[in-house]
């Protein structure tokens, strides 16, 4: 079986069963105390109270000064196995909130990065950028899922294998098409 030589417990979390158990890892002088981290483990109610079955294991960071408010969460492993990034909640294995995805190689060799924006030219587009240069962090747009359903190449062509082509037969205007 799993054993567990070192179990941290939260007796006194009576008055709201959401609340986690967790380890703080936080800066040692009077002038550091508020730059922390941590990792919790808590209740899937997301902060509604009340008793929660499942429990996540959530990452918390502190960005801030002094006198400003707590940390927050950035990541979290729900019960379920999902890996949700800048969200509590969400219905995908792996899902990042408002953010970018960057596949990245190390510079040299002409490698390029590549970052998958959500809302990359309007909201509901979906845009694939490409680093400016070998393993760079500036990006150009270079395809994009528009949200009405068109492929935006914004440099380039679209390459079919040989002995392929674009079918156009499912739609009953054809006029001026050609291949």
């Amino acid at each position: 079986g799993i054993a567990f030589p070192l179990n941290v417990k939260q007796n006194n979390n009576d008055a709201d069963y959401d609340m986690g158990t967790g380890i703080k890892l936080q800066g040692g002088s009077s002038t550091e105390f508020y730059k922390w981290c941590a990792v919790v483990a808590r209740g899937e109610n997301n902060g509604l109270g009340g008793y929660s079955n499942t429990q996540a294991l959530a990452f918390y960071t502190y960005h801030g000064t002094l006198n400003s408010g707590g940390g927050t969460e950035k990541m979290r492993l729900s019960s379920g196995g999902n890996l949700l990034v800048n969200t509590t909640s969400g219905h995908g294995k792996f899902q990042v909130h408002d953010g970018t995805i960057v596949h990245s190689k190390p510079s040299g060799g002409g490698t390029r990065n590549y970052r998958f924006v959500n809302n990359n030219t309007a909201a509901g587009d979906y845009g694939i950028q490409i680093s400016s240069a070998s393993g760079g962090s500036t990006y150009v747009n270079h395809t994009e899922l528009k949200a009405g359903g068109d492929v935006h190449i914004h440099d380039g062509n679209l390459v079919v294998a040989s002995g392929h082509g674009i079918d156009f037969s499912a739609s009953s205007n054809v006029g001026g098409m050609t291949s």
